[in-house]
């Protein structure tokens, strides 16, 4: 990432400064740990596809279903109004939504005064 931003020297003293610390964590202990975590992945992948598809896909499909969607449903209509309101706000007044409820809150602190 340094060396893409012309950063050529930050990133050799990066990797002069931290390379022997963080290359044998990697080499000795990532790289072989997600070597076998993997492994097992594969081994067992058929194994979770049944759990998955047989077991815990029916039960959110007729029991937990209807009490998550209509929540998130919901928080999504709210969301593309507050998007719809403020984007015909902007084209009518020329004014973002934060600076109107900037504008507000100080109208309403005032009020308080």
């Amino acid at each position: 990432m340094l060396k893409a931003r012309n950063m050529e020297a930050e990133a050799n003293n990066w990797i002069s400064d931290w390379g022997p610390l963080v290359n044998p964590f990697i080499n000795y202990i990532f790289w072989p740990f997600s070597r076998l975590v993997v492994f097992f992945y594969q081994q067992t992948e058929p194994f979770w596809n049944v759990i998955y598809y047989e077991n815990i896909l029916p039960i959110y499909l007729y029991h937990i279903q209807h009490l998550v969607e209509p929540p998130l449903f919901l928080l999504r209509d709210i969301s593309l109004k507050i998007l719809i309101f403020s984007y015909s706000l902007y084209e009518i007044i020329s004014i973002d939504f934060c600076t109107l409820v900037f504008i507000a809150l100080f109208l309403f602190a005032c009020a308080d005064i």
